[in-house]
């Protein structure tokens, strides 16, 4: 009787005690449908109502009629516990959901299929090692960084959209055009050239000396710096699962005549959207400074502008300009509080050079957001429509504006 007490107190003090069901409701409060919305549970939230969790379990999402639906727990502190679940849900204009939320095993968990994934390996003696950390390359020579990297620096995908970081000094973000919802990207450049058309799409993007799809860059003055020449650049892996990926990209010691400054990019994509999100932290600035964020116009003349409501604001390019002539829409979607103003670069002077860009706000103690679509005709061929491919950003900026409500059902 003793050791069946001491094994129960041991137990209890351990935290592996019952841990309690939950009944969620997540409602639509817009008058749109919401296909794969992001949703993300916080662990110290559902601990408030089920009791203190403990790291022998893990919580699982059921829809109504006992369906998983795919979820999965990151690890954001890094400190070896998860922090954050994460899922994604359809929902109809103004629908409520009922969701279980219950309790299995850590070594029973689900799997799910992966519809987002991070690649990022290094070429030794023809392997193609994974890592999940590592410092980047100095120059510019892509004729020496794609003998060392496979795809020339981390990359990124869901069913939708691939894209890729050039992790040398350029810093410039690429956009793989996918034709199929796989995940592919463990696999391209090793046998077969991603600048000619794969069965499951291709490179589209013709980025050159600009910023391309969505890279940043500092404006102090008049003048326009790339973010990092000279400084010591990293990469880590943040967590992958089947809804949602995150990396983070790291500038330290980056030196601008007597300024010294390290940046902070976090990137994140979701399953099932056109693009990829981004948090953006600087530390170091004077407060006159801009964060400046790119779109190459190397085959477009015209950038619109759009504001939405006073909340947000969207640069947009459309028209024939990936590598081998199909329509691709890109676009910046912005907060608007952070927007100061938009111009062009030279197409022939200068470090950066075929770039529309947003100058935006640099908050002294916080980071600031922003997200980066791509929409290719051969990925959905709505996309060769200007007014479809604007209709997404007005969605995505509608949508925005009218966020999930999540609630415990009682």
């Amino acid at each position: 009787m003793r050791i069946l007490v001491a094994l129960y107190l041991f137990v209890i003090a351990a935290g592996c005690g019952p841990h309690k069901s939950l009944k969620i409701s997540v409602i639509n409060p817009a008058d749109s449908s919401r296909a794969d919305q992001p949703a993300v549970l916080s662990r110290a939230w559902i601990d408030s109502f089920s009791g203190k969790s403990c790291e022998c379990m893990i919580p699982v999402i059921e829809d109504s009629n006992f369906v998983l639906i795919p979820s999965q727990c990151d690890d954001i502190n890094k400190d070896g516990k998860w922090d954050e679940l994460a899922f994604v849900i359809s929902l109809r204009p103004k629908e409520e959901k009922i969701l279980s939320l219950r309790w299995v095993k850590k070594e029973k968990a689900p799997k799910y299929k992966m519809r987002t994934n991070i690649r990022f390996a290094l070429i030794d003696n023809g392997n193609y090692n994974e890592t999940f950390s590592a410092v980047r390359l100095k120059g510019t020579d892509t004729r020496y960084t794609s003998t060392i990297l496979q795809m020339e620096g981390p990359a990124w995908e869901n069913d939708k959209v691939g894209f890729r970081n050039y992790f040398d000094e350029r810093s410039g973000m690429d956009i793989f055009g996918k034709i199929t919802p796989d995940m592919v990207l463990d696999s391209v450049g090793i046998n077969a050239s991603y600048h000619e058309m794969q069965p499951w799409g291709m490179d589209i993007l013709k980025v050159g000396n600009s910023l391309g799809a969505g890279s940043i860059a500092l404006l102090i003055g008049d003048s326009l710096y790339r973010v990092g020449p000279g400084c010591k650049g990293t990469y880590e892996l943040l967590f992958e699962g089947p809804v949602r990926s995150s990396l983070r990209l790291g500038y330290s010691e980056w030196k601008i005549n007597d300024r010294n400054y390290s940046i902070t990019h976090d990137i994140t994509i979701w399953a099932g959207s056109y693009g990829y999100e981004n948090s953006v932290s600087v530390a170091g600035a004077k407060g006159d400074e801009s964060l400046v964020l790119g779109i190459v116009n190397k085959d477009t003349d015209s950038l619109m502008i759009t504001h939405y409501n006073n909340r947000f604001v969207s640069l947009i390019t459309h028209d024939r300009q990936s590598i081998s002539g199909e329509f691709l829409g890109m676009s910046l979607l912005l907060n608007a509080v952070d927007f100061k103003n938009a111009d062009s670069t030279s197409r022939t002077k200068g470090e950066i050079i075929e770039t529309f860009y947003a100058q935006l706000h640099l908050p002294m103690d916080q980071p600031v957001f922003y997200s980066f679509f791509a929409g290719w005709e051969k990925t959905d061929s709505l996309f060769a429509s200007k007014e479809q491919f604007l209709g997404l950003l007005s969605y995505q900026s509608y949508l925005r504006s009218k966020p999930v409500i999540i609630h415990i059902k009682n």
